[in-house]
């Protein structure tokens, strides 16, 4: 194997049917290493070669006109590569490509030097085999064939593993259908890898698929051979030129006679009949493969009902076996018997574009090889296109994840379908596609979005893969929260970390152009909301083929990334999932005030709780003697309390708010109104009003005047904590308090989060008035304390989980995993 010299950038040197081409990589890169060792590559040359210098290494050629050398990886994507070409016999040169933009990229390198073509060519993001021409007007013709790998250097192996799961998936729908209906479909028009739609194709085509089998063993294509063997003189029928060439090797077997030569014994030459043709190997190929598909059908359908109600159609395994019994009865044929195993198939000859039979045979096969239909628009996948693959699987595989945990909201909406006409996996790279679920939990609802189109920004437009958009149901103020999330396929692997990572470990990664892209989506997608501008996005990631171990990445500065700024890089690949899973469980599953806080959000949101002062309590929350008291108070706009019944805290008083008591309201306890204070005053009761009640008349009160008394978002609910006394809370858990528990028994930022955090796996928590710490009780066995300095979780009086208040703060939806761990470990929780 070839491989390049350290500290150089050339790579071809070829001199062939007087063309001279040159092929230097414009920047030496380190990415020659170790990473290279285990891949192969090759590069072939075809042409009248005269010398040909691969990698500083001359090399000789197969025959005169072909060469093929085997090298690691020598051209990748996104890189420059300067060629020079020049004919040496002075006439007008050419250069030509597939692609457009490499095809021009070659010029005249001066206008009175024609027969001298340089510049520079970037294969973009296309990898795979690539052909680069040269010829000149006389005729005279160079082909290089080369590979361009992708910075992910195991991309054959993907697009396997890929291709693989993308038929598992849809393999579950082709099942459920075929075992609702017994009906065949039509044909589609891409290879299929189903075994399920195969089936459907098969059984439509069959009688005409054996047929054809029929009609080639009437008359099958044959060949004459010719077998040699040492005879006695009576016996040499047949003799050719290597029967000459064989006797003046071997002048003994010539005896002289009477003026005459005589042979004893000669080379003889027999012609046979022979059936080991091409033809009849690709036949029998097609045979065999079609066999073991339907075996393999039958052996899925089958396993699938071993857990059903139901029973598998004896009718669809009757018609598998008669099909395979069938096959092999041709396959027994003696002329089979000497046809030999396929072993390539580099070119279609003209009997399988002619000869009855087998020409209908191959349209048959291919036929029934088809496969899925991406919205009317067929792709039929080649190993070049694995980027393109890689960004459809992508979905297919988040769409598969959260079909594993939520529930589809419309059946209609889902993306991969089984009808009468097959499985369709509706996907089109111009078009929007959309999958909603609901978590049957929390109500919440949620869409994952493939090419949602462009979305709006104050500089450019900007257009992601795909978008996670959830909508929280208890949102702030008890509205409904939205949030978005970036998820973009990107099909690159930073293999050289160290050059472009700021880390130590040199892992290899995303790329650092990607991460940009994350930050620019999540920065850029904006909205305006008043006089302010929010961003959409609440956080951004690159979905990446990453070629190691999916543990290990949990150490990658961009898997720490997406803790501390919501941006970084997912390991995904078939088998490697497990982090993408634990980060969509976590965004669906976190409330909507962890999503603000994992969030980078624009001044006026992001600050909100930060700049709360939790020893500040402006509100206080005052109590009725009587529905008249409450009558006159509202509509004079002010409220009163003895002067003897508030403690120190009063003077920090900015709202009042009105508990109505179970006693005089019933059902609507709870508070529900609230005012702004615009002036305190130290009056005797009875020049407030003279409508008696507890308070003596000449007591001393404190009159509150209110702005205006207005109503809440939603109700504080009455839960176990009455108002007999004035007590103090402040105003942002005015807004934010399902139940009185919370209004007053919550002092910090963590106790609030720790509260709604729980309240998403249980309703009905008993938040109790402890002086010293935060208690929550979830059950009659496990509770939950926040002292603000630890978060502890008990079951049975014994401390089972410890975490840091700090942590909790810091990455609240993290922490909460941890206790939502301890309680399921439990088994104590009563809602998934």
């Amino acid at each position: 194997m070839i491989l390049p010299l350290s500290g150089s950038n050339r790579i071809i040197e070829v001199t062939a049917s007087d063309i001279k081409v040159t092929i230097k990589r414009r920047k030496t890169t380190s990415l020659f290493s170790d990473a290279l060792l285990g891949q192969k590559s090759k590069v072939e040359v075809w042409g009248n070669i005269e010398k040909l210098i691969l990698c500083g290494c001359e090399c000789t050629p197969i025959n005169e006109n072909y060469s093929q050398e085997e090298t690691v990886p020598l051209f990748f994507e996104q890189e420059d590569y300067i060629i020079s070409a020049r004919a040496l016999n002075g006439v007008l040169m050419h250069f030509d490509h597939i692609d457009k933009y490499v095809r021009e990229a070659l010029t005249p390198v001066d206008d009175d030097e024609l027969d001298h073509l340089s510049g520079v060519i970037n294969f973009g993001n296309n990898v795979g085999y690539s052909n680069l021409i040269f010829y000149d007007d006389l005729g005279n013709r160079l082909l290089i064939e080369i590979e361009v790998f992708p910075s992910k250097l195991s991309y054959k192996e993907d697009y396997e593993s890929i291709r693989n799961d993308i038929n598992e998936m849809v393999e579950a729908a082709a099942i459920d259908f075929i075992k609702s209906t017994y009906s065949l479909g039509t044909i589609s028009s891409v290879r299929n890898d189903v075994p399920a739609i195969f089936f459907t194709l098969i059984s439509q085509l069959f009688d005409k698929f054996l047929k054809a089998v029929k009609v080639i063993l009437k008359k099958p294509n044959h060949k004459l051979n010719k077998e040699y063997s040492i005879v006695e003189n009576h016996r040499l029928k047949r003799t050719d030129n290597k029967t000459l060439l064989w006797l003046s090797k071997h002048p003994d077997r010539i005896k002289r006679s009477e003026g005459k030569n005589l042979v004893k014994s000669a080379l003889g030459v027999q012609k046979k009949i022979t059936y080991d043709t091409f033809e009849n190997r690709l036949v029998k190929f097609m045979l065999i493969t079609t066999v073991k598909r339907l075996s393999k059908f039958r052996l899925i359908y089958v396993s699938s009902f071993k857990h059903s109600e139901k029973s598998a159609d004896i009718e669809v395994i009757k018609n598998i076996d008669t099909m395979v019994s069938k096959i092999n009865r041709e396959l027994d044929n003696p002329i089979f018997s000497e046809v030999s195993k396929l072993k390539s198939l580099n070119t279609m000859s003209l009997v399988f574009q002619m000869a009855p039979g087998y020409r209908d045979l191959y349209r048959y096969f291919q036929l029934i090889q088809r496969g899925i239909s991406f919205t009317g628009e067929v792709y039929s996948f080649s190993v070049k296109e694995t980027s393109v693959l890689y960004e459809y699987w992508c979905f297919i595989k988040l769409v598969s994840i959260m079909k594993k945990r939520y529930a589809i909201f419309d059946d209609g909406n889902d993306i991969i379908k089984a009808n009468r006409k097959g499985v369709v996996v509706t996907l089109s790279k111009n078009s929007k596609s959309e999958v909603r679920f609901l978590d049957p939990n929390t109500g919440d609802r949620f869409e994952l979005i493939y090419n949602p189109g462009e979305y709006p920004s104050d500089t450019v437009k900007q257009v992601p893969d795909n978008v996670l958009k959830l909508s929280k149901q208890s949102g702030i103020n008890g509205k409904t929260a939205k949030f978005q999330y970036v998820f973009d396929a990107k099909y690159k692997v930073e293999m050289n970390p160290d050059e472009y990572y700021t880390d130590n470990e040199k892992k290899p990664g995303p790329k650092v152009a990607d991460i940009n892209t994350m930050h620019r989506y999540r920065d850029a997608i904006v909205a305006k909301n008043g006089d302010f501008t929010e961003t959409l996005m609440f956080g951004a990631y690159v979905l990446f083929p990453y070629p190691g171990n999916e543990e290990e990445y949990r150490s990658h500065q961009f898997y720490k990334s997406i803790g501390s700024v919501n941006i970084g890089g997912v390991p995904f690949l078939p088998g490697k999932t497990k982090i993408a899973e634990e980060l969509l469980t976590r965004l669906v599953g976190e409330s909507d005030h962890s999503a603000f806080e994992r969030a980078v959000l624009p001044k006026g949101i992001e600050d909100r709780l930060k700049k709360i002062d939790w020893t500040k309590k402006d509100v206080l929350v005052g109590s009725l003697s009587s529905l008249e008291q409450w009558v006159e108070c509202f509509n004079k706009k002010y409220y009163y309390v003895p002067v003897d019944s508030l403690n120190g805290s009063f003077h920090q008083v900015e709202y009042i708010a009105i508990y109505q008591s179970k006693k005089l309201f019933g059902e609507d306890a709870g508070v529900l109104y609230y005012g702004e204070v615009l002036e305190v005053s130290v009056l005797p009761r009875i020049e407030i009003n003279n409508l008696g009640g507890r308070t003596h008349p000449n007591a001393k009160c404190y009159r509150f005047t209110i702005k205006e008394w207005k109503k809440l978002s939603s109700k504080i609910g009455f839960e176990r904590d009455w108002v007999y006394r004035p007590r103090y809370s402040n105003s942002f858990l005015l807004h934010n308090s399902k139940s009185t528990f919370e209004l007053f028994n919550i002092r910090s930022e963590a106790d609030y989060r720790l509260v709604y955090e729980l309240r998403r796996i249980q309703d009905n928590l008993r938040v109790q008035d402890n002086a010293k710490e935060l208690f929550i009780k979830i059950d009659d066995s496990i509770s939950v304390y926040n002292d603000n300095s630890y978060i502890r979780v008990y079951d049975s009086g014994k401390e089972k989980r410890r975490e840091s208040t700090e942590d909790f703060i810091r990455t609240p939806s993290i922490v909460f995993e941890y206790i939502k761990k301890c309680i399921v470990e439990n088994k104590k929780i009563l809602r998934k």
